[in-house]
C-alpha cells in the first residue's frame, strides 16, 4: 500500500483539529498516524512563545520534522504543515533554509480547510491560544493559498455554516483519494 502524507492545513478557525481529532476515531485511518498541531500544543507549554515568534516557528519547524521523521514510513494526516509558519510570518523561510519544493515533497495531499472567519463572526471564535481577529485570519488564509496551491496534492474545501457537511466533504474527499491510489 502507498504511504499517505496528509497535511491539513487552514487558517484558525478552519476546523482542522476537530477533524483531525474525529478522523482519530475513524476505522478507516485505524493505520494512520496523527499529529496535532504543533504550534498550540507549544504555545500552551509555554505561551511566553508569542514574545519572540522568530523563535517559536524555527522550533514548530524542527519538532514538526522530527516527527514527521520518526513516522517513517507509515502514513499519517498533520494539523498543519511545516510550511504553515510561513503564512504567519514568511520571512522564516529564509531562517530554516528550505524551499517549497523541498517541503512539497515531504508530503502527497494538502487540504485547505477554509476559516470559519469567512462566514462572519457568528462563526469563528477566538479562544486562548486563537487570538486572530477576522481581518488577520483571512490574510493568512490568502497566504496559506499561496504558499501550498501549486502542491500537486491540493484541495480546498469551503466552510460551512454546518461543519457536518464540510467534515463529510473532507471525509469523502480522503477516501476516494485513498481508493484511487491504492487501487492504481
Amino acid at each position: 500500500m502507498n504511504n499517505f502524507k496528509i497535511v491539513l492545513t487552514g487558517a484558525p478557525g478552519s476546523g482542522k483539529t476537530i477533524i483531525l481529532n474525529r478522523l482519530k476515531q475513524e476505522k478507516s485511518f485505524s493505520d494512520f498516524l496523527f499529529f496535532d498541531e504543533m504550534a498550540r500544543l507549544l504555545l500552551e507549554k509555554n505561551p511566553e512563545y508569542r514574545k519572540n515568534w522568530h523563535d517559536f516557528h524555527v522550533q514548530i519547524f524542527e519538532e514538526q520534522c522530527r516527527q514527521e521523521k520518526e513516522a517513517k514510513n507509515k502514513s499519517f494526516i498533520t494539523d498543519r504543515g511545516t510550511l504553515d509558519a510561513a503564512a504567519f510570518h514568511y520571512e522564516i523561510i529564509n531562517t530554516i533554509k528550505t524551499t517549497f519544493a523541498d517541503e512539497y515533497r515531504r508530503y502527497t495531499h494538502i487540504v485547505h480547510l477554509e476559516s470559519s472567519a469567512n462566514l462572519g463572526d457568528k462563526y469563528y471564535k477566538t479562544d486562548r491560544i486563537r487570538t486572530e481577529s477576522i481581518a488577520k485570519v483571512l490574510e493568512i488564509e490568502n497566504n496559506l493559498k499561496n504558499i501550498w496551491e501549486n502542491h500537486q496534492g491540493y484541495m480546498f474545501i469551503k466552510a460551512e455554516k454546518d461543519f457536518e457537511n464540510k467534515y463529510k466533504n473532507f471525509l469523502n474527499l480522503i477516501l476516494d483519494k485513498r481508493r484511487k491510489l491504492t487501487n492504481e
